[in-house]
């Protein structure tokens, strides 16, 4: 089966929809021809690109489809809502045989390339995987365009049910999750483990207790949230708990500044950490905090999990569909910071039920999130496209 993807994004760009569909797809190369188009130019350049970039052993073949041509910025647009060039693209690929079906990321801004493929016959999977495929977050007139994709495209995956939420589409769309490689989290050399807490300790104590958080920090990351948590926790029990946030963004300096308010030990921003020292820093903690406002799926909540690093985690978005609140993790109200910090003393206060729900939490990833079985699924769907009707 030959298999075209085509997203609007794609590496040197490094989030959490481009690993996923590198993840995904290096796995179905295996057995299938799959090409990745793009629109992001190879020389495009991402701080984190070198630590993640296995493109090279993958087996699929990356396009890079030409960048537009129109002279204005209203054409253009037209252009890329319309979809001009892939559509071209694709008419020249079915000419010559080379695409059995497609896959679809993202439902803007190509998503008129499913309306197009259905008129040449080409089933199309379309994959909701970004912030912008939220159907209750659209604007009317992209509202419109997504329902027109929706009804055109062959069958739907979503990495969760948020998406879609209280739409007619909800039961239309196989959730296929995003996840992490739970083996390589999950396998970690415990001295490397064991010297990271000694480094924490030095600056913090023997008894301290470890929170991690790890994210970009911008404004819809909310960690300013977490700061709170982290006032209330040393008023409570001072010096006990220590906070490391994990990343970097816009936002660091306003943090840095909130976090001064603090005792000095009580907080450690650790910057970029390269993707190799992540098994090590997930497993160092005891607990994962998140407070972030929107999120469809949270690799980070599959990385931690796998690391038998259970999450607390605000009840936004599609939090509570992946954390199973109680077993594998707690989910909390969100902008309280008391219920935070109480939720932390008490998983602190009750080492055999947290050791417990660190080995739950573990075995959930690797049941639900491991990268192998979700290739699976999606392969399956993408099957399954070719002979079902739009």
């Amino acid at each position: 089966m030959k298999v075209l993807v085509l997203t609007p994004t794609f590496f040197p760009i490094v989030g959490g929809a481009e690993v996923g569909i590198h993840e995904i797809y290096r796995r179905v190369a295996e057995t299938e021809t799959v090409t990745i188009a793009t629109t992001i130019p190879a020389d495009s350049t991402d701080d984190g690109f070198e630590a993640l970039d296995h493109t090279r052993e993958a087996m699929y073949s990356i396009s890079r489809v030409p960048p537009r041509t129109q002279k204005t910025r209203i054409l253009k647009k037209a252009s890329a809502f319309f979809a001009v060039r892939e559509i071209s693209y694709i008419r020249q690929l079915k000419r010559a045989g080379q695409v059995d079906v497609i896959n679809l990321q993202f439902v803007y801004p190509h998503g008129l390339v499913a309306v197009a493929a259905r008129l040449m016959n080409i089933p199309v999977v379309l994959s909701l995987v970004g912030r912008s495929d939220v159907l209750a977050g659209l604007s009317w007139w992209r509202r419109l365009h997504a329902e027109l994709v929706l009804r055109a495209a062959n069958a739907i995956t979503a990495n969760s049910k948020y998406y879609l939420s209280g739409s007619r589409w909800t039961s239309s769309a196989t959730v296929v999750p995003y996840g992490a490689d739970t083996p390589y989290f999950a396998e970690k050399d415990l001295v490397s483990v064991e010297r990271q807490r000694d480094k924490w300790r030095r600056a913090s104590g023997d008894d301290t207790f470890f929170l991690l958080a790890v994210q970009r920090l911008a404004d819809v990351k909310r960690v300013d949230v977490l700061l709170e948590v982290m006032g209330i926790l040393e008023t409570a029990q001072p010096g006990r708990f220590k906070l490391i946030v994990v990343g970097t963004g816009p936002e660091r300096e306003s943090l840095e500044k909130q976090a001064d308010k603090l005792p000095a030990d009580a907080v450690e921003f650790a910057g970029y950490v390269d993707e190799s020292d992540l098994p090590e820093i997930y497993a160092s903690a005891d607990l994962f905090l998140s407070h972030s406002m929107v999120e469809t799926f949270g690799v980070m909540f599959a990385q931690a999990m796998a690391s038998g690093t259970p999450p607390v985690a605000a009840d936004t978005s599609c939090i509570s569909m992946v954390i199973d609140s109680g077993r594998t993790g707690v989910v909390v109200e969100p902008f309280n910071p008391h219920a935070f910090a109480d939720t932390i003393i008490q998983l602190a206060d009750s080492p055999e039920f947290l050791s417990r729900m660190s080995q739950t939490a573990r075995a959930a990833a690797r049941s639900e999130y491991h990268w192998d079985d979700i290739a699976e699924a999606h392969l399956g769907v993408l099957r399954g496209a070719r002979h079902r009707r739009p």
